[in-house]
């Protein structure tokens, strides 16, 4: 069974709204833009993660914005993991696809040969051996992150 994707998101949006973040920092990828990153993928990407694209692509407020995981800078993220990779001769799945990067010591991605909807996102840390599992899925990671929000939120 399909799951409808943009309803996820769409309450993740009244969550963040509820936190105080404007509507006006929700910003989506167009069409163009979510192909754009597809094609740098080399083929079709989770639907989980396209939705995220279409709904929060180019920016979330509070949201990982610690992370580089937004349109403007993907593609920067997915060649500069797939050097520090090399450089470091760290393996990785053929269809590794990195989406993020958090002060370029952590890397995070997709192995797009997992057919899933919402595969789990893999961690690269720059000089450790391997790669693991940093989230059981794509979703898990999201709500993690507003998880935390809404905690801190609750404190202040």
């Amino acid at each position: 069974m399909k799951k409808d994707w943009d309803s996820f998101y769409r309450e993740i949006a009244d969550r963040l709204q509820f936190l105080g973040v404007s509507p006006a920092d929700l910003v989506p990828c167009s069409e163009s833009e979510v192909e754009i990153v597809e094609q740098a993928a080399g083929r079709g990407l989770p639907s989980a993660y396209a939705s995220f694209l279409r709904i929060f692509g180019k920016g979330a407020g509070l949201l990982f914005d610690d992370v580089d995981i937004y349109f403007d800078s993907i593609l920067r993220a997915n060649r500069e993991a797939k050097k520090v990779a090399r450089l470091g001769h760290q393996p990785l799945p053929e269809a590794a696809f990195f989406f993020g990067t958090k002060h370029e010591d952590l890397f995070v991605f997709f192995d797009l040969a997992d057919e899933g909807e919402d595969p789990p996102v893999y961690r690269l840390v720059p000089g450790r051996s391997g790669v693991d599992v940093g989230w059981p899925s794509f979703t898990a990671m999201v709500e993690q992150q507003i998880d935390v929000l809404e905690s801190v939120h609750k404190r202040i």
